[in-house]
């Protein structure tokens, strides 16, 4: 063992005082006092954290309860049925409409065959004709057969040769020949038949 020279307790305070610890025991208050307050503000923000994933957690699970009840209260058929019945109802409209443009195409056609009868009738006058020579029942026949649809043709002779059939709900024109050795009868039924 060693014997010193000098008292121990005088040469750990003569080390003590040469090293000046006072400064890094202040130093490392500092640091403690820093790592207590990071560790309170860390603290601090994982609290935050987990109370902001909490909420989004709640509201997930809500989302998704949400979710699950809309699929559940799906109809996949009454669905591809309503689809179907609202894809009938349309082309049923859509051929309503075809058809009142026919029957207005239809009309129009009639409306302007009966406008070039009645410039006809007019430019032909009360009498029938120019010169008068027609007797009242020539006149009122031809009327008639116009009233059906059948113009009689004069031929340069003023004889009717020549009759033009118009069936207006059909939208057909027929062209009959008159020959002077047929039957009325024989005309009459084929003018029937036309219309």
């Amino acid at each position: 063992m060693t014997i010193l020279d000098e008292d121990p307790a005088d040469l750990l305070r003569a080390t003590t005082a040469n090293f000046q610890t006072h400064e890094d025991i202040a130093c490392l208050s500092r640091i403690s006092t820093s790592v207590s307050t990071l560790r309170s503000a860390r603290t601090l923000r994982l609290d935050t954290h987990r109370a902001s994933s909490a909420s989004l957690t709640r509201r997930l699970a809500s989302a998704q309860a949400a979710h699950a009840d809309s699929l559940a209260s799906h109809d996949a058929s009454g669905h591809a049925a309503e689809i179907l019945r609202l894809d009938a109802q349309k082309f049923r409209a859509a051929k309503a409409v075809s058809e009142v443009r026919g029957d207005c195409e239809r009309k129009e056609g009639e409306v302007r065959g009966l406008e070039r009868t009645v410039e006809g009738l007019e430019r032909e006058g009360v009498e029938g004709g120019d010169d008068g020579s027609d007797s009242e029942e020539d006149v009122l026949r031809l009327r008639v057969y116009r009233g059906l649809g059948i113009e009689a043709e004069a031929d340069e002779n003023g004889e009717f040769r020549r009759a033009v059939v118009r069936n207006r709900a059909k939208g057909d024109v027929s062209v009959v020949s008159l020959e002077k050795g047929r039957d009325r009868m024989f005309y009459a039924g084929h003018f029937w038949g036309c219309l």
